[in-house]
């Protein structure tokens, strides 16, 4: 069987990228404003400026990081078993995650998000066959801010067995979620060895990474959680205009991590990652949902093979306003260049209006999309059972000799993928309207989440995890977190 795949770059050119991204890690450096770290940087070899903050990188420094890095590595549920191989073209999907806002689905006016909302929207994605990770996909304005990231996380641990997608606002948070993940798992070394969440990194274009991003990816790779990084350069803004130039200092960005995390851990797992967005020169707008994006997504994603690396992405998310036909044009096109460059964990369902604004009912049309996506990557089995030459002799001229044949009894559930009513297959009666898209979403949501069922946590994890929180919250002068 041929997988079908795409590929955008030359491997000529991937080549040039990768050698040019060397060049400008070693003479034009990257900025680290973070103390501990350039010293890390400064005691391996690299030449610091520590008044500009400006680390030097040289070529063998990055060739000894690739050679640490893993290839490959798992992601296990609350229960401890393995639901996602990131490895080669395996793919796997992500909602989008961290939008302010959300779409209302009675009154389809976008809005500020509440902890129940994110109640709900976790528990949905929970629900959904083709989507393998939680993520923190809203981010509920009545939660405190001094506590956003860690009380979110909580809340989507309470709610969901799922592997994770996360991240951290803040050092203290980032600690606080591994505490919670430790407990869940029964210790730090269990959780190392089986980790349920991969968290973010996002250095800032062009190549430069905070405090606090640094502080948390060193204290990922010395806690041996895997970690995504995620580049965002913006074509035209902070980065060359051309997609090959955005691609190179891409890849300078993303090797400055891997560099780091393999001098503070041999061997920490890292995700090749990214989310670099067109921007949109008529409006100022950055697009996620441009045609340029989904390209710049399946380019680094190529580059990230090429180093030997898992790959990830933020394709297959829309700009549109509204769960409509810009919407499903968009994200069905991003997911589906994603299943076809093979990258291994896609962050988009559900996610509309530039990354700011999830929908569920959006994610349970995208989910649809994701289960089309794993079905055109299976491509077309060919052997004499399926080619059928014996099976249309037998049949004859009729067609009824096909439908009630053994043949088709076998065969058609693993050949065909069967949406849900999101999809409208029902034949036309006349005089009939048919609802839209969005309306049959509104009643699959209202149905997953009527019948979810979630295996209870043991209360000894509950009642740890509500401690971590409480007492993290009062350290932080937060007396009271609403919802718990």
């Amino acid at each position: 069987m041929k997988r079908p795949k795409v590929e955008v770059l030359e491997e000529s050119c991937i080549r040039e990228i990768i050698e040019a991204a060397y060049d400008l890690l070693e003479n034009f450096g990257v900025m680290v404003d973070n103390e501990e770290v350039l010293k890390i940087l400064a005691d391996n070899g690299a030449r610091v400026d520590f008044d500009k903050k400006v680390c030097f990188i040289p070529p063998d420094m990055v060739d000894k990081a690739l050679q640490t890095v893993p290839s490959s590595f798992s992601v296990f549920d609350r229960e401890g078993h393995s639901r996602a191989l990131l490895e080669k073209d395996n793919i796997h999907f992500a909602p989008g995650s961290v939008a302010l806002n959300i779409l209302d689905s009675e009154t389809e006016v976008i809005r500020k998000p509440k902890i129940p909302d994110l109640i709900k929207i976790t528990r949905l994605i929970e629900s959904l066959e083709y989507v393998q990770f939680q993520t923190g996909p809203i981010l509920p304005d009545d939660i405190p801010e001094q506590v956003q990231d860690a009380y979110r996380f909580y809340h989507i641990l309470m709610n969901s067995r799922k592997p994770i997608f996360g991240g951290a606002f803040t050092s203290e948070g980032l600690r606080v979620q591994k505490d919670m993940l430790a407990v869940l798992r029964g210790g730090e070394d269990s959780l190392k060895e089986k980790p349920r969440a991969i968290f973010a990194a996002n250095p800032t274009a062009p190549l430069m990474w905070g405090r606090i991003v640094a502080d948390n990816l060193t204290d990922c790779a010395r806690f041996g959680i895997p970690v995504m990084l995620i580049p965002m350069p913006l074509p035209g803004g902070n980065a060359p205009v051309t997609l090959a130039g955005t691609l190179m200092e891409h890849t300078a960005e993303n090797l400055s991590g891997i560099v780091i995390t393999q001098l503070v851990n041999p061997g920490a797992p890292v995700l090749y990652g990214g989310g670099a967005i067109v921007l949109d020169m008529r409006y100022g707008s950055s697009c996620i949902g441009a045609i340029e994006t989904h390209l710049l997504g399946s380019g680094y994603s190529q580059i990230g093979k090429a180093l030997g690396l898992p790959t990830a992405s933020n394709i297959g998310q829309s700009d549109s306003k509204r769960v409509d036909s810009q919407s499903g044009l968009e994200s069905g096109i991003g997911i589906m260049i994603a299943a076809l460059s093979g990258i291994n964990l896609s962050r988009g369902p559900g996610m509309m209006g530039f990354a700011n604004c999830q929908s569920l009912e959006k994610l349970v049309i995208d989910n649809n999309i994701c289960g089309m996506a794993f079905r055109l990557v299976e491509g077309i089995q060919c052997s004499d059972e399926t080619i059928a030459l014996d099976v249309i002799k037998a049949a004859g001229r009729g067609a009824q000799g096909h439908l009630s044949s053994n043949h088709t009894m076998k065969w058609f559930k693993r050949e065909f993928f069967f949406p849900t009513d999101v999809i409208d297959r029902k034949a036309i009666k006349e005089g009939e309207r048919g609802k839209t898209a969005w309306e049959v979403a509104k009643g699959e949501v209202t149905e997953r989440l009527s019948t979810f069922e979630l295996e209870p946590m043991p209360d000894d994890k509950a009642k740890a995890l509500k401690e971590i929180i409480q007492s993290y919250s009062k350290s932080k002068g937060v007396e009271t977190l609403p919802g718990l």
